[in-house]
């Protein structure tokens, strides 16, 4: 499965320690080679999919910063297959100063 997805982020503040939601939509490009009941078939398929989650972004200086999350996803597969559940984010940020 390869997802393509875009959203944002809403920051309450602009400080040191600044949490935020986040919500993403897109779709997820899923080849499949076995479906559920084991029999060989090749097949590709696009889906909806979509995320909603919160975290922390803190600063460490003025332009590395740390950022922790989660995120509900929810990305509709089949029936019996739901790619359903939770998802655990940790990032570094760089930022590049004029």
């Amino acid at each position: 499965m390869i997802p393509i997805e875009i959203g944002g982020r809403y920051y309450f503040f602009d400080d040191r320690f600044m949490p935020f939601i986040q919500f993403m939509n897109g779709l997820n490009l899923v080849f499949e080679n076995t479906n559920l009941e084991g029999e060989s078939i090749d097949k590709t398929m696009v889906k909806y999919a979509w995320e909603v989650g919160f975290g922390v972004t803190v600063n460490v200086i003025s332009s590395l910063s740390l950022n922790i999350g989660v995120n509900y996803q929810s990305n509709f597969y089949q029936h019996d297959a739901m790619n359903t559940g939770f998802e655990y984010a940790f990032g570094i940020g760089y930022a590049l100063n004029n």
